[in-house]
């Protein structure tokens, strides 16, 4: 590369980030620490934080450099069209990483845009990102409401740059913008524009945007390379732990189910033998509701039939119970025994 640029002068773009859903910025991450290393500014500003990937990024840029810079993030933590709307969580996650890092020398703004522009004096900012709503007239909006808030060696960020579809504007109007600065674009992670837009830019930008312009193609698939390796290998560690506790989940399930594939065929002979002793309390049930309609009878013959010999009713009765039951438990399988005969003592009949 230019003797006037050397990426191996910037080891800073090897440090690595502390991310959070979404991952849509990520790949941008090396380049956000080369930039301000380039810039080495005095005041950074972000339009459209969300969960902070990216302002965190700067801000531990600024914080390794030991910058004397003010960083603001203006946002309204609440979504818009193309990021969709979000909870108060990610505006209190934010805020539990923010403040205790780089609390000193950045704050998180709380408002929109056009709320948060007059707090800014005319030429004071030097690194503007904007990623905001993404239609082209948001962006425009966005980018002329803010530039006179920029120095003359400031440089504006635009991301999705690379998005065309669902009414995405911003690479549109970054194509306009090329007419009017120097700039170059990053094609990976949705794209990022790269405008510079101050008249005296830092002699260490100006020879990264030589080198840009001349050697594009490799500039480009270097970023690509490093941002892909950020994006993977520095996922956070309680999304990797999710993803182990689903595949132990999984796990879990498959030996249920080949459990259960294995107990089938002892399951299966329990419910037959449920099956079976149903089948015998219902028999059972009817037998002796037989039964009892014969005792009824023979009650209701002895009491009518009083020169009835005792005994011979009683045999009678005793050889019906035995042919009934035998009928109602008759099954493959199934062993009763019989009655025990009564004796034959001669009994007396009751008085009419």
């Amino acid at each position: 590369m230019n003797r006037d640029f050397r990426l191996e002068d910037h080891p800073l773009i090897l440090m690595q980030p502390r991310i959070v859903p979404p991952y849509g910025w990520v790949g941008h991450i090396p380049f956000a620490y080369l930039a301000v290393d380039l810039l080495r500014p005095h005041s950074l500003v972000e339009l459209g934080t969300h969960s902070g990937n990216s302002y965190l990024a700067f801000c531990q840029a600024v914080h390794a450099l030991e910058l004397p810079c003010r960083c603001t993030a203006v946002d309204a933590w609440q979504g818009d069209a193309h990021t969709l709307h979000y909870g108060e969580q990610v505006y209190r996650a934010l805020r539990s990483r923010h403040d205790p890092l780089y609390g000193d020398f950045s704050r998180l703004l709380r408002a929109s845009f056009d709320e948060a522009v007059g707090q800014f004096e005319d030429g004071g900012i030097d690194l503007l990102h904007i990623d905001g709503l993404h239609t082209y007239e948001a962006v425009r909006h966005d980018f002329e409401s803010w530039l006179p808030k920029l120095s003359d060696r400031a440089v504006v960020l635009l991301h999705d740059t690379s998005v065309r579809e669902r009414g995405f504007g911003v690479g549109r109007f970054f194509e306009e913008l090329s007419n009017r600065y120097a700039c170059f674009d990053f094609r990976h992670s949705h794209g990022l524009g790269v405008v510079a837009v101050g008249s005296r830019l830092p002699a260490a930008f100006e020879a990264f945007m030589r080198e840009a312009q001349a050697s594009s193609e490799s500039m480009r698939g270097f970023f690509e390379a490093l941002g892909r390796q950020r994006h993977g290998v520095h996922r956070p560690v309680d999304l990797r732990r999710g993803v182990e506790r689903a595949a132990e989940a999984l796990e879990r399930e498959v030996h249920v189910v080949r459990g259960l594939q294995l107990r089938r065929p002892s399951i299966e002979h329990v419910l037959e033998e449920v099956r079976d002793a149903v089948r015998l309390l219902v028999l059972e049930a009817r037998a002796r509701s037989n039964v009892e309609r014969e005792v009824n009878a023979m009650e209701m013959r002895l009491r009518h039939d009083h020169d009835a010999p005792a005994a011979g009713v009683l045999a009678h009765f005793e050889r019906y119970v035995e042919r009934a039951r035998v009928r109602a438990l008759r099954r493959p399988g199934h062993h009763h025994r019989p009655l025990r005969r009564s004796s034959t003592r001669p009994c007396t009949p009751r008085p009419a």
